[in-house]
């Protein structure tokens, strides 16, 4: 289960009016995986859709089982968060990350 936070669910919808957020992994980055955003009109059939906002593939729902996706408005920062119980290692730049 991937929990969205209140103030992440809303940015979503405010800022995608209709189309769902794709957050996906990909092999790369200096720790081995990296997070993907994209927008998805429809989602696929091995999608898991979560809170009718977001759309997982469901090899990528494998590593990211009991995440958080919450949004941050700071100084140096703003955007979408993911707080992943699963990573054991992850780079500075918070896309890149080893499991």
């Amino acid at each position: 289960m991937i929990t969205i936070t209140e103030k992440a669910k809303d940015k979503i919808t405010e800022r995608l009016r209709g189309d769902f957020l794709r957050l996906s992994l990909s092999g790369g980055g200096c720790n081995g995986y990296q997070y993907n955003w994209d927008l998805e009109k429809v989602p696929q059939d091995n999608d898991y859709v979560i809170d009718n906002r977001m759309v997982v593939d469901d090899v990528s729902m494998g590593f990211l089982q009991g995440s958080i996706i919450d949004w941050t408005d700071t100084v140096v920062q703003t955007g979408f968060e993911i707080h992943n119980p699963n990573e054991e290692s992850a780079c500075g730049c918070g896309v890149s990350v080893g499991f």
